[in-house]
């Protein structure tokens, strides 16, 4: 992840100081300035996009290390071990995987591994997103503390319910699906953890 922020800052860094270099102010037509404007516009994105990408991942990184303090790093491994009841393994992405263990969800994702609890999900779905490629098929989970979890990348739908199934039977609770209703519910469950934390 700190990889493409940092080369996406570096282009986007890089570009405004080559515009500053060839640009000339006694040229500054119309046509120059629409030229120019675009330019910085194109590179505020690129340096905004790998501010987010290294905020997102900091972030993600203290998830995990909260989790593993306060599950344990050895309990972690020997639930992936002992105790996992399913497995995905991603066919697009080598050495991705998710367990389903009797206690966590854990992803290996390297630019974002995650340690679930059961017990921390509020709701759960089946995310596919189109695009001119094809589509990205995933299952989200989002928590009562308000964090969101993508796993499972390129999940099918007959996978997902598996998935959903094992979810359902550690935390009966869950919320499935992404309505506006079943959306409403969570921001109210996020609302009331909140305030009890506070």
């Amino acid at each position: 992840m700190y990889r493409y922020s940092i080369g996406f800052f570096g282009y986007g860094v890089f570009l405004i100081f080559t515009e500053f270099l060839k640009r000339n102010t006694n040229e500054a037509s119309p046509s120059h300035m629409v030229g120019f404007v675009i330019k910085m516009i194109i590179c505020a994105l690129l340096i905004w996009f790998s501010l987010k990408l290294v905020i997102q991942n900091n972030m993600e990184r203290k998830r995990l290390d909260y989790a593993i303090q306060k599950y344990g790093e050895d309990a972690i491994i020997k639930q992936i071990e002992n105790n996992t009841i399913a497995e995905y393994v991603n066919k697009r992405i080598i050495g991705n995987r998710t367990y389903f263990t009797e206690q966590y969800i854990y992803d290996n994702l390297e630019s974002s591994p995650k340690v679930i609890a059961y017990e921390e999900i509020d709701q759960i779905y089946h995310n596919v997103v189109k695009h001119i490629f094809g589509s990205q098929k995933n299952i989200v989970i989002k928590s009562k503390a308000g964090w969101t979890d993508i796993i499972c990348y390129n999940v099918s739908k007959e996978e997902y319910k598996e998935y959903l199934k094992i979810c359902k039977e550690h935390q009966p609770n869950i919320l499935v699906g992404n309505s506006k209703s079943i959306k409403d519910k969570h921001k109210q469950h996020v609302k009331e953890y909140k305030q009890t934390c506070h």
